[in-house]
């Protein structure tokens, strides 16, 4: 009889779009307006590190208090969303699993990395943001910025 095999990671899934849990002890202050409606549309990005999102979320307020109309999307590992989820200022949430690319590099899928690359590229395209802010200190995020999005 074999044993399971315990190093065997879940399997990875394609970036998407979600919205955010509502909290319930804050009031919510998103946008008012859809996406597609809002004065601005603004891509934040920092994947990683529990604590290093919970830091980077003050920026969040200043963003509000400087634009009520922007929609707000925050780029976050699927196993971090919990630092972000019900945060009563991110309009959308675009959950990122990077084991999704690595697997496919890793076996050598080059033709299937860049059709998903290229599809979630054309994806963050039609969402037109109007800006992209970074807490990443690598460099790696290409597909962000492929995003159209200026970089501040």
């Amino acid at each position: 009889m074999s044993k399971p095999d315990r190093n065997r990671s879940k399997p990875a899934l394609a970036p998407s779009f979600e919205l955010p849990l509502q909290p319930i002890n804050v009031p919510v202050e998103r946008c008012p307006v859809s996406r597609d409606e809002a004065s601005e549309r603004i891509l934040i990005m920092r994947l990683a590190a529990h604590g290093d999102i919970l830091m980077a979320t003050p920026l969040l307020r200043a963003i509000r208090e400087q634009r009520p109309n922007a929609h707000i999307t925050w780029v976050a590992e699927r196993k971090e969303r919990q630092a972000i989820d019900a945060h009563p200022i991110v309009d959308e949430l675009l959950l990122w699993d990077s084991p999704y690319f690595k697997r496919m590099l890793r076996r050598g899928n080059w033709s299937g990395w860049t059709i998903q690359a290229l599809r979630f590229r054309k994806e963050l395209r039609a969402r037109r943001f109007d800006s992209f802010v970074s807490f990443q200190p690598e460099e790696w995020p290409l597909l962000m910025l492929g995003s159209g999005a200026p970089c501040t």
